[in-house]
């Protein structure tokens, strides 16, 4: 229930083994959508036509606090709960940005639902949402609050709300409850869970052992090796390749900055070598003595080392 590269349950083990809490982020995208939620979620409700009024939280006595599942380890931090007071049937509308992830394409709301708001300064995509910012934190809101519906609302690029409504998904819940009970296992009995990426073999065999009579490999590790192999020869085939390709266009271009042409299946191709030009500084002094700590630099460009490729419409 992770991605490359992001915090993962190995991560997650190690800092509970040694005491460490979770890593706070500090991301001033973060804070910003955070100060933004309630915003979001207001515009959002009155898109579907519901009343921003009834938004809540949950409370643990008088604090907003997560909510544990009922069963089992797994907590989810709301960004907003409502509990229908009548059913609102809600369609999809690319007009108004307004997605139903289910095969009718529509949904009734009614019932406690979920809310996630996420603000991005990329533009939407058309893969988007990306299951990994909001779908599945829904799914554990859903959880976690018997909810029967989640909706994500999503501001791309500072400007585009989009609403995204998602079902309970029964196979995402399972692959949520078996990664939870795994990780309560492996914690329990001292145990580490099977390293799924690079980075987690890194950490599992961090050092060599004394040398020893070398394993055998079987046939799955050999057809690797000779894998990793044929990918080293090809990346390096391929970077002399470029460079090479490079050179054929500055031969070309010399002192132009761009050239273009028509490929053989008739698309128009742009070819541009650029020149990065530094503005003159001033000499640093040292504001004591006077004395010169750097000195001055005069105007200058410098030409690019690649070449940029672009198809013309």
């Amino acid at each position: 229930m992770s991605l490359p590269g992001y915090y993962n349950e190995w991560d997650m083990y190690a800092d509970s083994n040694e005491g460490k809490p979770r890593p706070e982020l500090d991301s001033l995208q973060v804070d910003i959508g955070n100060a933004l939620e309630l915003l979001l979620l207001t515009r959002a409700c009155r898109v579907l036509g519901l009343d921003e009024l009834e938004l809540y939280h949950h409370h643990e006595g008088l604090d907003v606090a997560a909510k544990r599942h009922p069963r089992m380890e797994l907590y989810y931090s709301d960004d907003g709960l409502m509990i229908m007071p009548q059913p609102v049937l809600v369609r999809s509308d690319p007009a108004r940005n307004i997605t139903v992830h289910n095969e009718l394409g529509e949904i009734e709301l009614h019932g406690k639902i979920v809310f996630e708001a996420k603000f991005t300064t990329a533009g939407r995509k058309p893969d988007d949402p990306q299951l990994h910012r909001g779908p599945v934190q829904l799914q554990v809101g859903m959880m976690c609050h018997e909810a029967q519906a989640g909706v994500l609302v999503t501001c791309y690029s500072g400007r585009d709300l989009v609403i995204d409504i998602f079902e309970p998904h029964q196979a995402t819940r399972q692959q949520i409850t078996e990664a939870v009970v795994s990780f309560e296992d492996h914690m329990a009995n001292g145990t580490w869970p099977e390293p799924a990426e690079l980075r987690d073999f890194v950490k599992a065999w961090p050092e060599a052992g004394p040398d020893e009579q070398p394993v055998d490999l079987d046939d799955a590790a050999i057809d690797a090796a000779r894998r990793i192999q044929a990918a080293t020869e090809a990346i390096k085939n391929f970077e002399e390749d470029r460079v090479q390709s490079y050179t054929t266009i500055m031969e070309q271009l010399r002192e132009n900055k761009y050239g273009e042409g028509v490929a053989a299946d008739g698309t128009r191709i742009r070819a541009t070598w650029g020149w990065r030009k530094s503005s003159a500084k001033p000499a640093e002094l040292c504001p004591k003595c006077g004395h010169e700590l750097e000195p001055a630099k005069p105007e200058s460009s410098a030409r690019s080392k690649t070449i940029s490729i672009k198809e013309m419409k």
